[in-house]
């Protein structure tokens, strides 16, 4: 959704997405864009001598013996060959940014939060042209200082960045976001807070796995998968869910009052993105533990006396920024650049 964003604002460039989970993402992925999908990188059946936990301390990923990552790569050093010159921006992936800068291609690489000073994503980091942080300063873990000179801060935003919001906030109505990449969010704790918050309208938003075995309290309403859900988020008092990124900067964006639950996640990702969120007055944080032990209903009806507080993590123009940083980098580089 990230990238999406941004290339919608990509002028006169040729623009490629490469990824291998692109399809769920193809009727929102702007037609202009260029997609090449590239082959999973886990071991399948037929690659029996694989070894999968024996890697040197510069990659966070790196098994033996793949065919789907040398396959991976060969699409990708193809790729490099035929379109260059262009300027590569990877997100997420050390290993990715480290090859592709061996390969002589110029990265920029979209920074996290969480602890990453690791010698991959160190290497990673170090390797690039341009460090981009889509979040305000106050959210960066004050250890990457070290980083912060090649780094460009552009502010929160989100794919609500922008657009008109709904103003009409009803009362007594929460909104749950069950994210799809492994959440504590299930419907045992949904049990839970429609018990307690009896006279509260709870809106599901996501697949459930419905391993409780308990007929769904009736102030639950389950909406399953929606692809762009602002009309119940905005007119929602409450939302809870997950520390992802997406999910934050549209709770920023949209000015919500917001219970976040961090997950687990590498390099503690969500549990420091919600200690910052904390110690900046923009959320309330429940961790996953203290599911049974909270109470509930006087947590948000507490809340919903409150005014939400998102003051410096959206900056309503980060796009055009952040693609203004992208441009003044491949002028430093070549002129005429193809972006990838």
């Amino acid at each position: 959704m990230r990238a999406i964003t941004i290339v919608k604002k990509m002028k006169n460039v040729e623009v490629t997405f490469l990824g291998s989970d692109l399809n769920p993402y193809l009727s929102i992925i702007p037609p202009s864009v260029k997609c090449i999908h590239l082959p999973l990188d886990v071991a399948t059946e037929s690659d029996i001598n694989a070894v999968e936990d024996n890697h040197p301390s510069c990659f966070h990923y790196a098994p033996l013996n793949i065919k789907g990552i040398q396959e991976r790569n060969n699409v990708l050093t193809h790729f490099f060959l035929e379109a260059s010159p262009l300027v590569f921006i990877v997100d997420v992936s050390a290993e990715i940014a480290l090859f592709a800068r061996l390969c002589g291609i110029p990265t920029i690489l979209i920074r996290q939060t969480g602890n990453r000073m690791d010698p991959a994503h160190t290497f990673a980091y170090e390797s690039a042209e341009l460090l981009i942080a889509p979040y305000a300063k106050s959210m960066s873990s004050g250890n990457e200082e070290i980083f912060s000179p090649k780094t460009y801060y552009s502010g929160g935003f989100s794919r609500y960045t922008g657009i008109p919001k709904l103003l009409n906030e009803v009362k007594g109505t929460i909104a749950v976001l069950v994210g799809s990449g492994g959440t504590s969010i299930d419907q045992h704790f949904l049990n839970i807070l429609a018990a307690q918050c009896s006279e509260w309208t709870i809106h599901v938003l996501g697949d459930i796995n419905c391993t409780d075995h308990v007929t769904p309290a009736p102030n639950l309403i389950y909406h399953g998968k929606i692809n762009d859900p602002i009309d119940l988020l905005a007119s929602s008092s409450i939302v809870i869910g997950n520390a992802g990124h997406n999910t934050v900067m549209e709770m920023a964006d949209l000015n919500k009052r917001f219970i976040c639950i961090p997950e687990i996640r590498p390099f503690d990702e969500q549990t420091e993105k919600a200690a910052l969120l904390k110690v900046n007055h923009h959320a309330t944080i429940i961790l996953p533990n203290e599911f049974e032990v909270t109470n509930w209903n006087a947590l948000v009806n507490s809340l919903e006396k409150e005014v939400p507080d998102w003051a410096g993590m959206i900056n309503t123009n980060a796009v055009e920024e952040i693609v203004d940083q992208i441009y003044e980098t491949a002028e430093k580089l070549f002129c005429g650049a193809v972006l990838a």
